[in-house]
């Protein structure tokens, strides 16, 4: 496992927190190179502010518990952190109880996440501020963000609606509208200039 593992991987004792084993992949990880890294303390490899993170997951494998994955931080030997998944194993290594990390680098998925949610604040801040009335909702038509004029024009107020299903806030919709939105909601494209909505209220 530990040469053939395109991730890298360290092996370190659990009561001591020494590093035993590790692989070539550590070592383009890290920075550090194999002899520095094996007798070295886990703890060098972890920003201090997670320290108690990294003890607890030794402290859990020594109570037993077989495998555990996470997503955390690591500190190369630059002084640079590197976010990786971690998945943790109790091991017997060379009759000594140890712990087997498997660090694979989502430095990747970090930064497409962080654009993701970018976008995400841009598409809500240009759907709150539009001056039109403009709702987005998901495939069930549970709304997901809506204008402020959405909310004046259809008397909403400061009504909590989003995650709240269309149909729910506008019990009155017609039956053939909810047709409309099927047929939409399956890449249909359709487009009426004008039609009668009746509210409940008249």
């Amino acid at each position: 496992l530990l040469e053939s593992s395109h991730d890298a991987v360290l092996i370190a004792d659990i009561e001591t927190g020494t590093i035993l084993e590790a692989n070539r992949k550590a070592e383009e990880l890290f920075g550090y190179s194999l002899e520095e890294i094996i007798g070295m303390h886990h703890a060098r490899l972890h920003p201090e502010c997670e320290t108690a993170r990294y003890y607890e997951i030794f402290a859990r494998h020594a109570r037993g518990d077989a495998h555990l994955t996470q997503e955390i931080p690591m500190r190369r030997k630059d002084g640079s952190e590197v976010p990786v998944e971690i998945s943790s194993s109790l091991v017997e290594w060379k009759g000594r109880r140890a712990m087997q990390g498997i660090f694979h680098d989502v430095s990747d998925r970090r930064r497409a996440r962080e654009v993701l949610k970018e976008s995400e604040k841009k598409v809500r801040f240009f759907v709150e501020n539009a001056p039109a009335a403009v709702a987005m909702v998901d495939r069930e038509m549970r709304y997901l963000l809506v204008s402020k004029r959405w909310r004046e024009d259809y008397g909403l107020g400061d009504r909590e609606i989003i995650g709240k299903s269309h149909y729910e806030v506008f019990p009155e919709i017609p039956e053939r509208w909810k047709e409309i939105h099927i047929r939409c909601l399956a890449g249909a494209v359709e487009k009426c200039d004008e039609d009668p909505f009746p509210r409940q209220d008249g």
